[in-house]
C-alpha cells in the first residue's frame, strides 16, 4: 500500500536498533503525483540525527520528489522510519520549506505566524496553549535561535528575503518539527543572507536537529556535514564533503555531476597536483592553517614540480 511503511517493531530489517538515526528508508520507491512510473526505485539508506545534509544531483533526478515523499506529498512504497518510529506515527516531526517562503505564511505579522505554529503544536500534542507571557517568551526564544531580530509586530510582507527565510525556519521549529527539509529555499537570497542561513543550519544541527538542503550552491555543500547524491533513480549514501570535492583516486563526485568546485577547493587542488601534499581544506581556516605546511613539506621532500606556478605564487 502506498505511503504505508512496514509496521513491525522499531528495528530495521537487519535487526539493528534505530537509535541515533533521524531518517531510515528501506526499499523505497517514490513517484511524483500523477506519474505512474517511480522516479526513485528500491532505495535504501539512512541519515544520522544532528546533521546538515546537502542533497545534490541533476535536475529531474528526484531530489524534490524524495523530500515531498517524506512529508506525504508524494506517494511511496517501502519502509520509512523517523527517529526510530514508523513514518505514519512520526511524520509530524518533519517539515518542508518551499520557495519562496512567503507562499507558506498564514499570519499577517511575525507574531501571528509564530503563534499559529505554536498553536498547531499544542493542538497536535494535546498540551494547553501557552498564556501570553509564556507565548511571548517562546516566540523570542525561537526568533533568537534563528537570528531573526525584528519587532514581532512587523508585517511578514515587510520582511527581507533573508528574514522571511529565518521566519519560516523559526515557525517550523515552533511547530515541533526537528527534521527540516529545504528545497532551494535559499535560491533568491543574496550571498550575505545565504551565509547567515548556513550558520543557522549549522547551529541547528549542532543542537540535534537534522537539515536536508537541496541545493546547487557549492558553498552550501562546503558548510554541510554530509552530501547525498540523487541521480538516475538512486539515492547515494551520505558522504563527507571532503570526499565530494576531492574524490577517491581519479573520481571526483563534484566534477562527475558537472558542478564547479568553489574557488578555495580549486586552488587547493592545484596545490595538491603541484606538491603531492595531502591537502584538502573545506574552509578558509583549514586552508590558511594547512597550505604553508603542505607546500613547504613537499618542497623539503623534493616532491613539488619545478617551476610550478601554484607553488611559486603561494610560497
Amino acid at each position: 500500500m502506498a505511503n504505508a511503511p512496514h509496521r513491525g517493531g522499531d528495528k530495521r530489517e537487519d535487526g539493528l536498533a534505530l537509535d541515533g538515526t533521524a531518517l531510515v528508508w528501506r526499499h523505497l520507491s517514490v513517484a511524483p503525483a500523477g506519474v505512474p512510473q517511480p522516479v526513485l526505485t528500491d532505495a535504501s539508506g539512512e541519515i544520522p540525527r544532528g546533521q546538515m545534509v546537502a542533497v545534490v544531483g541533476p535536475n529531474g533526478a528526484g531530489k524534490t520528489t524524495f523530500l515531498r515523499a517524506l512529508v506525504g506529498l508524494a506517494s511511496f512504497r517501502g519502509e520509512l522510519w523517523v527517529h526510530g518510529e514508523p513514518w505514519h506515527r512520526a511524520r509530524w516531526r518533519i517539515q518542508m520549506g518551499f520557495q519562496p517562503p512567503a507562499a507558506t505564511f498564514v499570519g499577517q505579522t511575525v507574531e501571528e505566524e509564530m503563534a499559529i505554529a505554536v498553536a498547531t503544536r499544542a493542538a497536535r500534542t494535546g498540551e494547553p496553549p501557552p498564556d501570553r507571557p509564556k507565548l511571548d517568551g517562546e516566540l523570542r526564544r525561537w526568533m533568537q535561535t534563528v537570528g531573526l531580530h525584528v519587532p514581532v509586530n512587523r508585517p511578514v510582507d515587510a520582511l527581507s528575503g533573508g528574514e522571511m527565510a529565518k521566519l519560516a525556519v523559526a515557525g517550523a521549529l515552533a511547530s515541533g518539527a526537528d527534521i527540516l527539509l529545504l528545497d532551494e529555499t535559499q535560491a533568491e537570497l543574496d550571498p550575505g543572507a545565504r551565509a547567515d542561513m548556513r550558520a543557522v543550519f549549522q547551529g541547528l544541527a549542532r543542537s540535534g536537529r537534522t537539515i536536508l538542503l537541496v541545493t546547487h550552491d557549492m558553498d552550501d555543500v562546503l558548510a554541510a556535514d554530509a552530501v547525498m547524491v540523487i541521480r538516475e533513480g538512486t539515492i547515494g549514501k551520505p558522504m563527507p564533503p571532503r570526499d565530494f570535492f576531492y574524490g577517491w583516486g581519479e573520481r571526483v563526485p563534484c566534477d562527475d555531476l558537472g558542478f564547479q568546485a568553489p574557488y578555495l577547493v580549486q586552488v587547493a587542488r592545484d596545490i595538491r597536483a603541484a606538491t603531492g601534499a595531502d591537502f584538502a581544506p573545506l574552509s578558509e581556516r583549514e586552508f590558511v592553517e594547512g597550505w604553508r605546511d603542505a607546500v613547504a613539506g613537499a618542497i623539503r621532500r623534493g616532491g613539488a614540480r619545478r617551476n610550478s606556478s601554484a607553488v611559486e605564487h603561494l610560497v
